[in-house]
């Protein structure tokens, strides 16, 4: 169980940060709903919607990127862990990589907020500073609150050691 809740909530995170899912229509509902839930917390106006969703959709598709690449990284160190083929350099070059992408990240993040000043109040920009932190928080709970209900309801019961 620890399993699927890790997976759902690594797939519920990478389609909001992706913009996608292994199901097309999955992915374009977690973004629908992230926009929404967006609108919803920062109060944004339809005249601060005309000129904050094409910076976000900017934003995002700069983060769906970067996050495509870590990916990639990831998986060709997973291929060499399966292959028993592991070159320590290597390694050490894709975790470079990897550093690189995730501060890359961050600093897109940065100008994104920088960059939308303009548009929102000061409360806004820092109800946008919270908002994915809080976002996954609560998606996570709900996960989690879903998984221990069947659980209860199947017999099951928590291992905490599994991966």
């Amino acid at each position: 169980m620890k399993i699927l809740k890790i997976t759902l909530l690594i797939i519920i995170t990478i389609a909001f940060m992706n913009g996608r899912s292994p199901h097309k229509k999955g992915g374009e509902k977690a973004r629908m709903l992230m926009k929404w839930k967006l609108t919803e917390y920062l109060d944004i106006s339809e005249k601060q919607g005309d000129s904050f969703f094409p910076k976000y959709n900017t934003f995002q598709k700069k983060q769906n990127s970067i996050h495509e690449k870590i990916g990639k990284l990831f998986d060709q160190v997973e291929e060499m862990i399966d292959d028993g083929k592991i070159n320590s350099n290597e390694v050490k070059n894709i975790q470079n990589e990897i550093n690189d992408l995730e501060h890359d990240s961050h600093i897109i993040r940065s100008e994104f907020i920088n960059n939308c000043q303009d548009i929102l109040s000061e409360e806004q920009i820092a109800k946008l500073i919270v908002f994915k932190h809080k976002f996954t928080r609560k998606m996570k709970k709900e996960l989690n609150q879903k998984d221990d209900h069947f659980r209860r309801k199947k017999g099951n019961k928590r291992n905490s050691h599994r991966f």
